[in-house]
């Protein structure tokens, strides 16, 4: 997956969603509660989360929270000059 792809699907997970399916570009979330798989859907500008009781692509999907990390990991830092007490450091890009 490309950094681009993640960035999409980050930047378009709904609250509450934990995982992304590749597969079916949905967003899911489990339900420690009742333990059971939710699906995210988006039907007409109404959206909610819906119940999923056959949960067969369970290995298929991507924790998006992994997908930030990801992310963090390829960003380029925001570096800044620095002052020390034995003089300055300036960091560039």
């Amino acid at each position: 997956m490309n950094l681009d792809q993640m960035k999409k699907i980050v930047d378009g997970a709904p609250d509450g969603a934990s995982h992304y399916s590749i597969l079916t570009n949905h967003y899911y979330k489990y339900d420690d509660f009742y333990g059971m798989w939710e699906e995210y859907w988006d039907i007409q500008n109404a959206p909610m989360w819906q119940r999923v009781f056959s949960m067969s692509q369970e290995g298929k999907l991507e924790k998006i929270s992994y997908l930030r990390t990801e992310l963090a990991k390829r960003e380029p830092m925001d570096l800044r000059a620095v002052d020390i007490p034995h003089g300055t450091i300036v960091l560039e890009k």
